[in-house]
């Protein structure tokens, strides 16, 4: 059967979301001001991987009852067990707008933005286990237990600066439009969820890989007996919670704050962890054409920063990797990204039945992630040197059309019969 530990999985979230915006006109200055609170409660559980997952490698293998390997969420004595820790994430958001109508055919919008992206927290009496990677790597890295996963951020202050100009001599048939601004954004609680898993929490254990004599004996020749034994046995009443303990698991927690027995895999990321923000600026021309079209022309661009990678510290630290932890994946805020494009769009008013849009983008993004995920499609071909990551983004589209319209013909319009009512009215938009 598939084996996940969300088959079967609880999932239970809460939002709450409040937001108020306050409008003062003020001669020429339309004034705004705002607030946004969001709170996001996860109570979700996954008991699915307190049900050991067991690999073989042939069909003789798996009829002598000999697997490979074994995996299952466990406890610090090594029994089986549901990971249910709860937790909370949060945002808060204050601005100040100014859209002020310096003259008559200049307008200048001016803003302030703060943002705070609450760390995520474990709910209730639950604690999170963070690993704080040593001068030797893994050799000497440890779990430090904490409420807050990560460090508050405070100072994400987001300026933002616009202006709309039509220039005289254009007798008002021309606008030329331009601004920029910074933007901050919380990255996906996924990506640190995972985080749950880690000591002293039910963790992510693995015994691998084991040979023909692990039904009555240690899996490596390398290892005692007592240290990483698969265990391949049945639930005792049929149920998810019904598998035994494994003594040559878990067996309390180390100085490190990892398990005396077996390994472990953990999700982690340094508790200084700044946000991620966008630098965004654009310009453009827009002029009213004959024949009732307008015709806009203009640059768009983007600089991402402090966005994040999953660094796999078990390959990276291969040689000090300390045995209590078999795969590190650590979050490191070092990705930058970059996007530039030029916009063309053409567009005829709607006149005589007819209107048509066309758009058309010449644009390229680079990055060296293109997506903050706990999934093997974010893996980097190698990690080891980030710059030589760099290159177009998953979804980098160098030529971008888009063409539509819409066409509402005259038939029987305005007549009061069968023919108006079946066939006036009609709109047609390719």
């Amino acid at each position: 059967a598939p084996r996940a530990e969300t088959t079967p999985g609880f999932f239970t979230q809460r939002q709450m979301d409040f937001r108020n915006t306050l409008t003062n006109i003020a001669g020429n200055h339309t004034l705004k001001f705002g607030v946004a609170y969001r709170k996001e409660i996860n109570t979700s559980a996954s008991p699915g991987g307190a049900r050991p997952l067991y690999s073989f490698t042939r069909m003789w293998n798996f009829a002598n009852g000999t697997p490979v390997f074994q995996s299952m969420n466990a406890d610090a004595t090594g029994k089986p067990k549901a990971n249910d820790v709860p937790f909370n994430t949060g945002n808060i958001g204050l601005f100040i707008q100014d859209n002020w109508n310096f003259k008559q055919n200049l307008t200048l919008n001016l803003g302030l933005r703060w943002e705070y992206f609450a760390p995520i927290k474990a709910g209730g009496d639950s604690v999170i286990g963070r690993l704080v990677v040593g001068n030797n790597g893994l050799n000497d890295a440890r779990i430090e237990t904490v409420k807050e996963f990560t460090n508050k951020d405070l100072d994400n202050f987001a300026p933002q600066l616009g202006f709309a100009w039509s220039p005289k001599w254009f007798n008002g048939k021309a606008v030329i439009r331009g601004g920029g601004g910074i933007g901050y954004d919380r990255l996906a609680s996924a990506l640190f969820s995972n985080a749950r898993f880690a000591p002293p929490n039910a963790a992510r254990y693995s015994i691998c890989c084991g040979g023909s004599n692990n039904a009555d004996g240690p899996f490596n020749i390398n290892q005692s007996a007592t240290e990483g034994l698969i265990q391949f046995v049945s639930s005792t009443d049929g149920t998810i919670y019904g598998f035994p303990q494994n003594s040559t698991l878990g067996g309390g927690f180390g100085a490190n704050g990892g398990p005396t027995k077996g390994t472990v895999e953990i999700y982690s990321t340094p508790a200084e962890l700044p946000n991620a923000f966008v630098y965004r600026y654009s310009l453009e021309a827009q002029y009213e054409l004959p024949m009732q079209m307008v015709g806009t022309i203009g640059y768009q661009g983007s600089l991402g920063r402090r966005f994040v990678r999953i660094l796999p510290l078990h390959l990276i630290n291969s040689s000090t990797t300390a045995p209590t932890f078999r795969l590190v994946y650590f979050a490191s805020p070092d990705v930058n990204t970059s996007f530039n494009a030029l916009n063309a769009n053409l567009r005829k008013r709607f006149s005589k039945s007819f209107d048509f849009n066309v758009n058309y983008r010449f644009s390229k993004s680079l990055d060296t992630v293109s997506v903050e995920a706990p999934c093997a499609c974010t893996n980097q071909t190698y990690p080891f040197d980030n710059s030589t990551e760099k290159g177009p983004s998953d979804f980098d589209v160098t030529h971008y059309a888009v063409m539509s319209g819409t066409w509402e013909p005259q038939w029987f319009k305005g007549q009061n019969n069968i023919g108006g009512d079946l066939l006036a009215g009609w709109s047609f938009s390719p």
